[in-house]
C-alpha cells in the first residue's frame, strides 16, 4: 500500500490474492486523485479520464468501491482538517485579531495561549 493507504499496482502483483481488474485499477487511480483533489469528484474524473457517471455507477454496482470511497472521504477531511488547523496556528501566531477573538470565545483563553507559546499539541477539539 501507498502512504494514501490504497493499493497500488506492485501491491497487486505482489500478492497472487489480490483481485486485480481494469476497473478495479481505475477505481484506485481515481480514489487517489479524488483525495489529492481534496474530495473533489469532477475534478478527480477529469483528471482520470472518466465521466462523473462512471464513479456513481461504482457506487451502485460494485459492492466493494463505496466502502473504500467512504476511506478516500475520511483521508481528505482528515487532511483538510490538518490544513485548518495549521491555518489557524499561524494566523494566531501572526496576531490575527479576528481569529484570536473567535478561538478566545469558542475555544478558550487557554487554548490560545497554549498556540502562542508554541504548544503544537494545543488545537481545537474535535
Amino acid at each position: 500500500m501507498n502512504l494514501s493507504g490504497f493499493v497500488t499496482l506492485q501491491d497487486m502483483k505482489k500478492n497472487q490474492r489480490a483481485e486485480f481488474s481494469p476497473k478495479r485499477g481505475r477505481q484506485e487511480t481515481f480514489l487517489k486523485a479524488f483525495v489529492e483533489e481534496i474530495g473533489n469528484v469532477s475534478e478527480a474524473c477529469e483528471r482520470c479520464g472518466i465521466v462523473r457517471q462512471t464513479h456513481y455507477s461504482w457506487m451502485d454496482t460494485d459492492p466493494s468501491y463505496p466502502p473504500r470511497f467512504e476511506k478516500a472521504e475520511r483521508e481528505v477531511y482528515g487532511n483538510m482538517q490538518t490544513v485548518a488547523e495549521n491555518a489557524a496556528r499561524k494566523g494566531i501566531r501572526a496576531g490575527n485579531k479576528i481569529l484570536l477573538k473567535f478561538c478566545r470565545k469558542n475555544y478558550g483563553n487557554d487554548l490560545v495561549e497554549a498556540i502562542l507559546a508554541g504548544d503544537e499539541s494545543a488545537f481545537l477539539p474535535r
